[in-house]
């Protein structure tokens, strides 16, 4: 009876260790996981730090590396840097790379460094085909600015129109 009791104890002890373990696992895995997403899409978009993911991503590392100090103070440090007035670029752009580098040592990519993350690829193509996108935005937004004070003006005279009928 003794035997059976023993064999079962250890084989439910072994079960929720087993189930611990996995879920301790799965954790840390996850949160890797989302570290490198951060990581890779901040890389991916160091060329324009302003961008929509950039943003997304640099917003998350206060929750993300909660438990990171020199990602924190990374943070902290690029945080002033864009807050100042005026802005200067040089001083947001090594904020911004020291804010890397030290994700890189949280991630342990030890090759991971200062002139790595400030060498980029930015073909002209691109840096033209981002300024043709915004001209065409602000001529787009012109015209409809320019159409809404046509219609305002011909409905004002519209109205000068319609009173003069009625007196």
């Amino acid at each position: 009876m003794e035997n059976i009791v023993t064999i079962i104890a250890s084989a439910v002890l072994s079960g929720v260790l087993a189930t611990i373990v996995t879920l301790w696992w799965q954790n840390r895995s996850e949160k890797i996981k989302t570290r490198k997403e951060i990581f890779i899409t901040l890389m991916a978009y160091r060329y324009k730090i302003s961008h929509a993911e950039t943003v997304k991503a640099l917003n998350c590392i206060q929750a993300v590396f909660y438990d990171c100090e020199g990602v924190r103070k990374a943070w902290s440090k690029f945080k002033v840097a864009v807050d100042r007035k005026p802005p200067n670029g040089i001083e947001i752009d090594d904020a911004y790379i020291t804010l890397l580098e030290e994700i890189a040592k949280v991630l342990k990519c030890k090759n991971v460094n200062w002139q790595d993350i400030k060498g980029y690829y930015f073909p002209q193509r691109l840096d033209d085909e981002m300024k043709d996108i915004e001209l065409l935005r602000k001529a787009q937004i012109e015209a409809i600015y320019h159409i809404n004070e046509n219609k305002k003006k011909s409905e004002e005279s519209g109205q000068v129109d319609r009173n003069d009928n009625n007196q």
